[in-house]
């Protein structure tokens, strides 16, 4: 899945209380029982059009469904389209604010 995100369309959570996955394309379905909390990103492998105005979107991790409630809710949508991907820890920063060089950090300062 990793090696492929670039052709999944990518969201991140806008909503504060996260979105709740479904079994299905629907806000009807059955909750699977995992929330995405806000500014969690998530890939969609694929987007249907649902006949109460949402974008019904399957995670690409096979996880569940979402929705893309933007057309109903402009101000407060559940999520927002992007180009967000999972990205790595964070580098470690020098307090200087330079990322330290390689075995700087286990050498004993003088």
């Amino acid at each position: 899945f990793s090696g492929e995100s670039a052709r999944y369309t990518w969201y991140r959570v806008a909503f504060l209380g996260g979105v709740d996955l479904r079994q299905g394309p629907s806000v009807e379905a059955a909750r699977t029982g995992e929330t995405l909390s806000q500014n969690a990103t998530f890939a969609a492998a694929e987007e249907l059009l649902g006949a109460d105005g949402r974008v019904y979107l399957r995670l690409a991790d096979g996880r569940g469904w979402a929705f893309d409630d933007t057309t109903l809710f402009p101000h407060d949508p559940a999520v927002i389209r992007g180009y967000w991907s999972p990205l790595g820890p964070a580098p470690v920063v020098a307090g200087d604010g330079t990322a330290p060089s390689a075995g700087k950090l286990d050498a004993p300062s003088s």
